[in-house]
């Protein structure tokens, strides 16, 4: 059995592949009209279709590879690349490996990163834009995985960050202290909006202050008046806090929570503008779920994703304004109308 080079190795290895080239293999043999390519008597491109040979008891045509261990570094990285559909980690996985495997090859100009005879070094923002590109990703990708390579985080970006982010937060806490003792929602959507912050930062304000213990009277010289007030001011805040935290799980328990989001996201849906259909990582992950090459390479649980997000669309894609009114009307008269009939769905709901 044949060893496989470390340039092979860069890439994951994805058995659903090996077993379906196996069933194939033993139903025709070897058909490939691609040999597999090897470098140094190792094999350096195509491991899938050698394992599944190896399965099928068939006998595979093999090549060997024409060029130095540079040009074998950059062939791996231009097949894979152009042929596999490749998830976010593993390229970033592939590309820590290239960048590993480079620095023991003398430095060179290639087509992959012309900048690297150049002043700026591998690491530079030419280079950065090419491989960027190579590997599908955006150009600050890539200074992320080189700054994770080579721990070149600056610490005053750091510390600037977490300065904006503790900013935000501080908005955000104050938002919640008037929005609760108004009387007012204290939901996510809410504060975040008030604040101008993002949803992660106001769910993290209001889990901090659902945690935290009811906060003692001021030691003050106060008169008995005065701490009464006090303490009936503070009944008043914490009662109504507590009210309207009833409420919401209440709603939550009678499931119009769930339709009012469902009615918002629909009418979301529909004020897009007729040639904004949906959201492109939504449609990045139909595409894979369909693309001829990489159909059968998805999970059930990527196809189910991806099937229920295409559905979900369907009142935007066929273009039939009556049925988009017709589910609209549903989803609102799923609401209950009356107070009898929110605690009969309640009670069919717990039973």
């Amino acid at each position: 059995m044949k060893k496989f080079h470390k340039y092979c190795m860069m890439f994951p290895l994805h058995k659903t592949t090996v077993d379906k080239l196996t069933k194939e293999m033993k139903e025709h043999g070897w058909e490939s009209e691609v040999p597999i390519i090897l470098f140094e008597d190792e094999i350096l491109d195509g491991r899938h279709r050698y394992l599944a040979s190896e399965k099928a008891d068939v006998e595979p045509e093999y090549e060997d590879f024409q060029g130095n261990a540079n040009e074998a570094l950059h062939y791996v990285l231009k097949e894979n690349l152009h042929r596999r559909h490749l998830s976010s980690q593993e390229k970033k996985i592939a590309f820590m490996a290239y960048r590993k495997e480079m620095k023991k090859l003398p430095q060179g100009v290639n087509q992959y990163t012309r900048a690297t005879n150049t002043e700026e070094g591998p690491n530079g923002p030419s280079a950065q834009r090419d491989l960027a590109k190579t590997f599908g990703v955006g150009h600050r990708t890539v200074k992320r995985w080189d700054a994770e390579i080579e721990g070149r985080k600056s610490p005053a970006k750091s510390e600037k960050r977490q300065q904006g982010t503790d900013e935000k937060r501080q908005r955000a806490f104050a938002v919640y202290d008037r929005r609760r003792e108004a009387g007012e929602k204290l939901t996510r959507d809410a504060i975040a909006e008030e604040a101008g912050v993002s949803g992660t930062i106001a769910q993290y304000v209001i889990g901090s202050r659902e945690a935290e213990p009811a906060s003692p009277l001021p030691e003050l010289s106060m008169s008995a008046q005065q701490k009464l007030e006090a303490w009936q001011h503070k009944l008043e805040v914490d009662f109504e806090y507590r009210v309207q935290k009833g409420i919401r799980k209440w709603r939550d328990n009678m499931g119009i929570s769930s339709l009012e989001k469902k009615i918002e996201e629909l009418k979301k849906m529909l004020s897009w503008p007729q040639y904004a259909v949906m959201k492109k990582v939504e449609y990045n992950k139909i595409v894979k779920c369909l693309h001829p090459d990489s159909i059968n390479n998805r999970t059930p649980d990527e196809l189910a994703e991806a099937f229920h997000i295409f559905t979900r669309y369907k009142l935007k894609l066929i273009n039939d304004k009556g049925e988009r009114e017709e589910e609209l009307r549903k989803l609102k008269g799923g609401l209950p109308r009356t107070v009898q009939e929110m605690f009969a769905r309640k009670k069919k709901k717990s039973a």
